[in-house]
C-alpha cells in the first residue's frame, strides 16, 4: 500500500515539473514573440517614416520642377512679347518716318501702303495683312476692304468683297493694318485686287493691284 501511494506521489511529482516546463516554455515563448513583434513594428514605424520622407521629397522636387518649369514658359513668353512689341514699335517709327517724308506729289489721302501675308504655324491659316495710310488731313476715315485673286488662267476668286457684311472694316486717322484671311488656292496665281471702299464722300473707292508673287515672297 505504501508503495503504491509512492508511486502515485512521484507520478504526480513528474507531471507537476512537466506541467512547469511546459508553462515556463510557453511564457519564454510568448514573450520572444512579444519582442519580435516590438522589433517588427520598430522596423515597420521607421520604414514608415523613410517612406513618408521619400514621398515628401519627391513631391518637394515635383513641385519645384514645376515652378522652374513655369518660371521658364513665362520668361519665354515674355521675351516673346517684348520682341514683338520692339518690332511692332519699329514697325511704326519707320511707318511715321514714311509719312513724315512723303513730299506733295505722294500724298494721295487715303492708299494702300503695303500688302503683306502671314501664317500661323499652328492652325496653317493664311492671312493677308493690308496697310492704309491717310496722308491727308486728321479726320477719321471709315470704310471697309475687300480682296480678289486673278489666277494665271479660269475666273478671278473673290476672296470677299468690299460690300459684303462680314468684309473686315477700318477705323483710321493715320494708319490701320487691316487682315484678310486667304483661302487654300490651286494653280498659279497672277495678281491680287484690294478693293477699298471708304463710307465718307470725300474719299471714293479705289482698287490697289500688286503681282502674286511679291506677296508670296513677303511670306
Amino acid at each position: 500500500m505504501w508503495d503504491s501511494t509512492k508511486t502515485i506521489m512521484a507520478a504526480l511529482a513528474a507531471i507537476g515539473l512537466a506541467m512547469a516546463f511546459v508553462a515556463g516554455q510557453t511564457a519564454e515563448e510568448s514573450s520572444a514573440k512579444k519582442r519580435n513583434e516590438a522589433i517588427m513594428a520598430d522596423k515597420l514605424s521607421a520604414l514608415s517614416t523613410e517612406r513618408n520622407a521619400l514621398l515628401a521629397e519627391t513631391e518637394a522636387a515635383k513641385q519645384a520642377h514645376i515652378e522652374a518649369k513655369a518660371t521658364v514658359v513665362a520668361l519665354r513668353d515674355k521675351l516673346k512679347s517684348t520682341t514683338t512689341m520692339k518690332a511692332a514699335d519699329d514697325a511704326d517709327l519707320r511707318l511715321y518716318r514714311r509719312i513724315a517724308n512723303l513730299d506733295d506729289t505722294e500724298t494721295r489721302g487715303l492708299f494702300v501702303d503695303e500688302v503683306t501675308m502671314s501664317k500661323d504655324f499652328e492652325s496653317d491659316d493664311v492671312s493677308l495683312n493690308i496697310l492704309l495710310i491717310q496722308t491727308q488731313g486728321r479726320n477719321r476715315i471709315r470704310g471697309s476692304v475687300g480682296a480678289t485673286i486673278l489666277p494665271d488662267t479660269g475666273k478671278p476668286i473673290k476672296i470677299i468683297e468690299s460690300s459684303d457684311e462680314r468684309a473686315p472694316d477700318f477705323n483710321l486717322r493715320f494708319f490701320q493694318t487691316v487682315h484678310i484671311p486667304v483661302p487654300k488656292t490651286k494653280g498659279v496665281m497672277d495678281e491680287l485686287e484690294i478693293h477699298v471702299k471708304p463710307t465718307d464722300k470725300a474719299h471714293k473707292p479705289f482698287i490697289y493691284r500688286i503681282p502674286w508673287k511679291e506677296i508670296e515672297r513677303l511670306r
